[in-house]
């Protein structure tokens, strides 16, 4: 035995309302790009930390969605 294996996997992404995204994604509400020097300047660590920018504007609908919803600041979590 090699210790090789196989792994499939059978599932569907499917939105809340049922729409299958396999292969398709979603259209972003908000879109917010970097520049080619911010990614080089984050690395591959810093994607999808406080430092990235885009990172930031998600979080800040986020959080603004929740004080609007009435559920609170989530800053603390």
């Amino acid at each position: 035995d090699d210790g090789s294996g196989m792994t499939v996997t059978i599932s569907k992404y499917l939105t809340p309302n049922g729409r299958d995204i396999h292969r398709e994604g979603i259209e972003p509400d908000v879109e917010s790009s970097l520049s080619v020097e911010e990614l080089r300047d984050l690395g591959v660590d810093g994607l999808g930390t406080r430092k990235d920018r885009q990172y930031r504007v998600a979080e800040g609908i986020v959080l603004q969605a929740l004080a609007q919803s009435g559920g609170g600041d989530a800053r603390g979590l």
